[in-house]
């Protein structure tokens, strides 16, 4: 139980952490477009910190795991919303450079929190754990796919 608390908390900074690293981001640029992804990334990172505190606090209270109410296809739809809010902008982003270290930064981040989710995912042992690390790990492999999707639309 002493691991899980442990891996939670890691997993809650590591979703703060982020969140600051796109709010950040998104403070020091100019670009509107880039700065609604941005903060729907930090938006995103916010709630994945949210969700992990409740079954820490679960844990810590020894009570029963919580609903999974956050693992809407919100979370997993991120290239969606981005080619919707890059076709609102008629291709705003074609032919501007210079955010290429955002999108190396933000992109081994969530590189690091998949491969970290994907670790626990494994060695979980509870099916609700299992099931927790599953759904962080593939919302973080779409917001690598949307980083991606956003360096080469900026190309």
């Amino acid at each position: 139980m002493e691991r899980l608390a442990r891996i939670f908390k890691e997993a809650i900074e590591m979703e703060l952490e982020g969140r600051q690293v796109y709010l950040d981001a998104a403070e020091r640029t100019s670009d509107l477009v880039l700065k609604t992804v941005l903060e729907e990334l930090a938006r995103d990172e916010l709630s994945h910190s949210e969700m992990i505190t409740r079954f820490y606090e679960a844990l810590e209270k020894h009570q029963g795991w919580p609903e999974p109410d956050d693992r809407s296809e919100r979370h997993t739809d991120l290239p969606k919303r981005l080619h919707a809010i890059i076709d609102e902008t008629a291709g705003a982003l074609k032919g501007r450079n210079g955010y290429h270290d955002i999108y190396r930064i933000a992109s081994d981040m969530e590189r690091r929190s998949r491969d970290f989710y994907l670790e626990q995912e494994n060695a979980a042992e509870d099916r609700r754990v299992v099931e927790l690390f599953g759904f962080l790990a593939r919302v973080e492999d779409a917001h690598m796919k949307a980083l991606t999707l956003l360096a080469q639309e900026e190309k």
